[in-house]
């Protein structure tokens, strides 16, 4: 061996030697100390992820309450709004019913004014040919017995 060598080996003996006696106490509390603050934070670790399991099972429970009432809320909407197409359909056919006999009557009640109308029309311009035709046919004679006869009729109804 080089004669240089034998120094470094006893610096380097006397090292660690002086480390493991003046060093080891320390390096033994340190790594004592570290290792309950890692079994700690592991321990925290686990019931942290214990609590968000938890958390994460109720969110899990509630999301599948949430739909199922969902689901029924829209089962609901739809039957309401089924019962309300049916209602507002019924509605609408009994309007379009009374609309359309209001639409008869009104018919039938402008037909009946015409027909008196037009009987009225008639009547006024058959008495007027009737009396140009009488007065241009009959004497006065005649003309003043058909009249007493006609107020005779239309004053006791009978001739």
């Amino acid at each position: 061996m080089d004669s240089g060598a034998l120094p470094q080996i006893i610096n380097f003996t006397t090292m660690v030697a002086f480390l493991g006696f003046f060093g080891k106490k320390p390096l033994s509390v340190f790594l004592n100390a570290r290792s309950e603050e890692i079994k700690k934070q592991i321990d925290e670790a686990e019931k942290e992820s214990k609590e968000v399991s938890g958390v994460f099972e109720q969110a899990k429970n509630n999301f599948s309450h949430k739909a199922e009432h969902a689901k029924k809320l829209r089962q609901d909407a739809e039957a309401f709004l089924q019962r309300y197409k049916e209602k507002t359909m019924a509605a609408a056919q009994a309007e379009s019913a009374r609309i359309v006999k209001d639409g008869q009557l009104f018919e039938a009640g402008e037909m009946n004014k015409r027909k008196e109308l037009l009987q009225r029309e008639i009547g006024e311009k058959s008495v007027a040919l009737a009396e140009k035709y009488l007065s241009d046919q009959l004497e006065g004679k005649d003309k003043e017995k058909l009249i007493a006869e006609y107020i005779q009729l239309v004053g006791h109804g009978k001739p």
